[in-house]
């Protein structure tokens, strides 16, 4: 889905050019300027600039139909059975190890709020718990800016691409239903296929607040992560140093960037129970090799 929805962008920006004041596309199609420069007898630019128009129109709606279908697909709240064998065995193997659980993702769904509340663990998510539950981005940036505060006892969620339930309203976030509210823009989500830095809040601070989390973990381990955002992978080539990294994928790492490939013990498996067991191993020799 991200893949076509790049596809999509890419087209959107061409055909977008054509109406850009700024752009040279929009200098030499309007008027024919063009044909009068490379002397030629055919006018089909004319009609390019026409069919654009009407292509530009059918991308964005495309775009738009791909982009409500994700609030329906990450709107299911998933059932303990589901997690037992994989979150919630995470988890809770992090708890008894008296970690501090940075969970970051870019993904929009409520895995890890279902996992925590089914464990009881103290890992918050910036939302207050008054009647109208609003984010406070001060849970990040307090975080940012002062050595080792650790804003919830046990954990923090960071999600750095929004979440199905985030509303957007003029003053911030708050927590809404899950279903798509009729306009992308009352939601506080990054659409899929976003490759780029973000520009409004939450979005510039939590990427500020990963960077940093980066920094101080002890381990980082990354569960599926494609490394296809351009921006994130800047963050992670910066902030890693020479830090434990494992990736739990059944992929080959073929696909992963050179800078952080060779720093990686590659779990070639799904996320389960017997991933997780090959992580506590990794890092127990880890520790003892240290």
């Amino acid at each position: 889905m991200e893949k076509i929805l790049w596809c999509l962008s890419e087209l959107e920006q061409y055909f977008l050019a054509i109406d850009d004041a700024k752009s040279p596309m929009n200098w030499v199609a309007e008027g024919n300027v063009i044909q009068s420069a490379v002397g030629s007898p055919h006018h089909g630019i004319s009609e390019f600039v026409h069919l654009a128009r009407l292509a530009r129109n059918k991308v964005i709606a495309i775009k738009d139909t791909i982009a409500a279908e994700v609030y329906n697909f990450y709107s299911y709240k998933p059932k303990s059975e589901e997690l037992i064998d994989n979150w919630i065995q995470l988890l809770q193997s992090l708890h008894t190890h008296k970690a501090w659980i940075d969970l970051v993702t870019t993904n929009y769904d409520l895995v890890l709020e279902t996992t925590v509340k089914l464990l009881k663990l103290e890992v918050g998510n910036g939302f207050s718990d008054e009647p109208v539950r609003e984010m406070s981005l001060d849970y990040w940036r307090n975080s940012i800016s002062t050595e080792n505060v650790e804003p919830y006892a046990d954990g923090l969620i960071t999600k750095l691409h929004g979440s199905v339930h985030w509303e957007a309203e003029p003053d911030g976030v708050v927590l809404g239903g899950t279903r798509y509210k009729g306009a992308h823009e009352r939601h506080a989500l990054i659409s899929p296929g976003f490759k780029g830095v973000p520009q409004k809040e939450p979005f510039v601070t939590l990427h500020d607040y990963f960077e940093r989390a980066l920094t101080r973990a002890d381990v980082i381990l990354f569960i599926g992560f494609a490394f296809r955002d351009d921006y994130i992978n800047d963050l992670i080539r910066r902030s890693v140093g020479n830090k434990q990294i494992v990736c739990i994928d059944p992929s080959p790492l073929s696909w992963v960037p050179t800078y952080v490939r060779d720093k990686i013990f590659h779990i070639e498996r799904g996320f389960d129970g017997d991933a997780i067991r090959e992580f506590w191993k990794f890092v127990d020799r880890t520790q003892r090799a240290n």
